[in-house]
């Protein structure tokens, strides 16, 4: 069983490692990370139960942001720093496994890193390239909310590896509110 929240959670750690030499701490990280799954025909218009409960094609979509002082030294050798990346991806337990071919041979094909390009077409007039991106990445999220499914739910990083420990943050009671909001359209459309 393939564990998601793990591959996640050590997806930004190595990452993290690569780009400053050290595991990200509550009070030391280097770059913000999204990234949520994503199955085959998600695109199309819908996406079957079985499909997302059982998904051939698993796959994921991820976003880093990094500050400016941070991008200009990884833009600088980026070709370096993309190789050290899939190197540490193809590393994890989640990942390593599916990569080896019958001969034992490890292909990296499969891990694409590369800079985001403000190039695409936004589809709409007030949207941009970088919201279709955030929309593509959660597209699989969409189609599995219908069926109850939180395989494919997005996350934050590092705000999902130190959530506050007094209280829920402000965006945990947010999402919370929202959920109730969406659970009483659901039953409005339902029962009509």
């Amino acid at each position: 069983m393939f564990d998601t929240e793990h591959f996640k959670r050590a997806l930004y750690q190595k990452i993290h490692r690569v780009l400053s030499g050290a595991l990200s701490a509550p009070d030391n990280f280097t770059y913000s990370m999204m990234i949520a799954g994503d199955a085959e025909s998600s695109r199309s218009g819908t996406v079957g139960l079985e499909t997302l409960k059982a998904a051939y094609g698993l796959h994921f979509h991820g976003l880093m942001v990094f500050s400016k002082s941070d991008w200009c030294r990884i833009e600088a050798d980026l070709p370096k720093y993309i190789c050290l990346i899939q190197s540490e991806i193809s590393d994890i337990r989640e990942v390593k496994k599916p990569l080896i071919d019958a001969d034992g041979v490890c292909s990296w094909n499969t891990i694409w890193v590369r800079k985001f390009e403000e190039s695409t077409k936004p589809k709409h007039k007030l949207y941009s390239s970088f919201s279709n991106y955030i929309n593509y990445i959660f597209k699989a999220d969409n189609h599995a909310q219908k069926h109850g499914i939180d395989t494919y739910v997005p996350s934050v990083f590092p705000h999902g590896l130190y959530p506050p420990k007094t209280k829920p943050s402000s965006t945990e009671t947010m999402f919370k509110q929202l959920c109730l909001i969406e659970e009483g359209f659901i039953k409005s459309v339902t029962s009509i």
